[in-house]
């Protein structure tokens, strides 16, 4: 399991979060359930084949995340199962992948039914499936997180799969759509519908490539100020930010932390900058002459942006010129 499989799993195992993806993902940003309505459900999807036909035995699929989850509603209680698949890169066959796992569930969930039908002898069941009238499955829910850069490129329904030999068949054919939480195709307002840091994570990854809009969003949003250290984590794992993460603290202040990381970049880019000048300058001092080895020198660190102060003070240093010396190659 890589790296940033392990971070998107431990921060969406955390109820709270995984309630507001509940919230967001399924019911569109209203407040349906929360924490204690969550119930851990066993990721791995099974399903048995015995007595079906000349086969036997069993198939199984393991999911990221499945949760079982209570909805409270004015005409009585209902039960969800809610799967959730972390996605770094396209993958072509989801439709089809979430399709399984869905009809895996539905078969293990019928599958329990009909048994307690049989073992409790209720009367009404049906010979044949061993239901009885009343008895209904649970829905059963996959989201898709894309955690990857730009937008998902593949097929999001199971007939972009299928290449159909005439129109007429499309209609009798099936469908399946699978829910996917794409950052790149999010609104502000969508964002803005988490209740956790969730909503700031999902942000972070669609403007990771854009340094404007991620400048904006890290001193608009006060979120970033305290941003929980798992939701840290998973920032620098899928978008590779070299982000540095006490494991001690509980929050990161991710302005903070970004402006580290650019400070750190430009004093290395300087001193840098510093040693390939004056090797620069040393080599073509060597063929050129040592006025053109320092013209290089003072070229190399103009592009990385060091101010003339510094520039002046270290052809001072490491050439040996005096400040109207130095004053010269800079206006040059």
């Amino acid at each position: 399991m890589g790296k940033s499989d392990c971070a998107t799993k431990v921060f969406l195992s955390d109820r709270i979060v995984f309630a507001d993806l509940v919230n967001c993902g399924v019911f569109g940003g209203r407040q349906v359930v929360c924490k204690d309505d969550l119930q851990e459900a066993n990721c791995e999807e099974v399903v048995s084949f015995h007595g079906v036909g000349r086969g036997s035995g069993h198939g199984e699929r393991l999911r990221d995340l499945a949760m079982n989850v209570v909805v409270r509603e004015a005409r009585g209680t209902k039960f969800i199962v809610v799967g959730v698949e972390n996605q770094r890169k396209t993958h072509l066959a989801m439709p089809a992948r979430c399709m399984l796992y869905d009809a895996m569930r539905h078969a293990e969930n019928l599958r329990r039914i009909v048994a307690a039908n049989w073992r409790g002898r209720r009367p009404g069941r049906d010979l044949l499936s061993g239901l009885r009238p009343e008895d209904r499955l649970p829905p059963v829910v996959t989201l898709v997180v894309y955690w990857g850069r730009g937008g998902w490129k593949g097929p999001r329904t199971l007939h972009e799969m299928i290449d159909f030999p005439a129109d007429g068949l499309r209609p009798l054919c099936a469908d399946y759509r699978m829910n996917l939480i794409e950052p790149a195709a999010m609104e502000d307002a969508d964002f803005k519908k988490f209740r956790t840091d969730l909503g700031a994570v999902l942000h972070y990854v669609k403007v990771q490539d854009d340094p404007g809009e991620l400048e904006r969003l890290l001193h608009e949003d006060e979120r970033f100020k305290t941003l929980g250290r798992e939701a840290a984590e998973v920032i620098a794992a899928v978008t590779g930010a070299e982000i540095s993460i006490d494991e001690h603290e509980e929050t990161i202040d991710m302005c903070k932390a970004i402006r580290q990381i650019k400070q750190s970049a430009y004093a290395e880019g300087k001193q840098s900058g510093f040693a390939e000048g004056k090797q620069s300058g040393f080599a073509e001092g060597k063929q050129s002459g040592f006025a053109e080895g320092i013209r290089k020198t003072v070229s190399i660190l103009k592009s990385l942006q060091v101010g003339m102060e510094q520039i002046q003070a270290k052809l001072m240093e490491e050439y040996s010129l005096t400040a109207d010396e130095a004053s010269k190659y800079l206006l040059g």
